[in-house]
């Protein structure tokens, strides 16, 4: 693989440079999926687009998306689905981050994880595999999503781990 092919393309192949910010609108932050505002995302992503960014990286956040070790909630993936449309619309590329349960200084862990380990519990490793494979399945359509992301502050949200345990998890998802 030469340095040419790492390079971010758009969607006429040609190299792109990315510049934008991490996305969450002013009036709900990271409570976005849950306290939803359509006509607010629609601001942000034309005030982006007006300062010049061509990309934002939208934030899963963990706890509204996977309710439960084997359910990932529809309502939130036809949120995220209208909020690509509008990015995609204003030709904003996405780089959306799936593990978010570490944000602004705090951890935001899903009920159902009761303490267990994120990177070493068989259960959790399957239910994320999971999650990340169904928002996949309902999103890999949009042309401008130009990264996913696997984590936000990872090492905030598991706390220190063994190098090798954290490459073999990195690996299987």
């Amino acid at each position: 693989m030469t340095v040419a092919d790492r390079i971010f393309k758009n969607q006429d192949g040609e190299n792109l440079f990315l510049i934008g910010s991490n996305y969450w609108p002013s009036s709900s932050a990271i409570n976005m999926w849950t306290e939803w505002h359509p006509e607010e995302l629609i601001k942000d992503v034309k005030r982006m687009k007006e300062l010049g960014m061509n990309c934002c990286r939208p934030f899963l956040f963990m706890p509204d998306f996977l309710t439960n070790e084997d359910r990932v909630d529809p309502v939130m993936l036809e949120r995220l689905q209208y909020f690509l449309s509008i990015c995609e619309e204003n030709e904003l590329y996405t780089l959306p981050t799936f593990i978010v349960g570490h944000m602004s200084g705090e951890d935001w862990g899903m009920p159902w994880l009761k303490g267990s380990d994120l990177l070493k519990d068989r259960r959790v490793v399957d239910a994320i595999k999971f999650y990340i494979t169904t928002v996949i399945k309902a999103i890999n359509n949009f042309k401008y999503i130009q990264a996913w992301l696997l984590s936000n502050e990872l090492p905030n949200f598991v706390g220190k781990q063994e190098p090798d345990d954290v490459t073999a998890w990195v690996e299987e998802i």
